[in-house]
C-alpha cells in the first residue's frame, strides 16, 4: 500500500510519524464534516491529503485523497464513506510497516 518505506529519504520517514497522526485527525475531521453535511470542507480536506501523500512519496494517500476530493464534488455519500476506509487501511497499513 504505502509503498517500500526503506527507500525513502530518511528525513522523510523520520516525519511518518506525524504525518499518520495528522492523518488520523483528518479522519475524525472527516466523519465530522459528512455529518454536518460540508462537502466543500471534505473536498478541500481530500486535496490536502492527496498533496501531502504526494510531497511523502505515499501514493496511495494521494490516490484516496483525489476520490475523497471527487465524491465531495458530487455528493457522493457512498463513496465518501468507502473511501474514509480506504483512508484508515492505508493509515493502518503504514502504522503496522513503521512499527516493523
Amino acid at each position: 500500500m504505502a509503498g517500500d518505506l526503506q527507500q525513502l529519504d530518511p528525513a522523510i520517514r523520520a516525519l511518518l510519524p506525524g504525518y499518520l497522526a495528522n492523518r488520523r485527525k483528518d479522519i475524525k475531521n472527516l466523519m465530522r464534516l459528512l455529518a454536518e453535511k460540508q462537502m466543500n470542507e471534505i473536498r478541500l480536506l481530500g486535496h490536502n491529503i492527496k498533496g501531502s501523500g504526494g510531497s511523502y512519496g505515499m501514493q496511495d494517500f494521494s490516490k484516496v485523497g483525489h476520490n475523497i476530493e471527487q465524491a465531495a464534488l458530487t455528493n457522493d455519500v457512498d463513496a465518501l464513506t468507502r473511501h474514509f476506509k480506504d483512508l484508515e487501511r492505508c493509515i493502518t497499513h503504514l502504522a503496522t510497516q513503521l512499527e516493523s
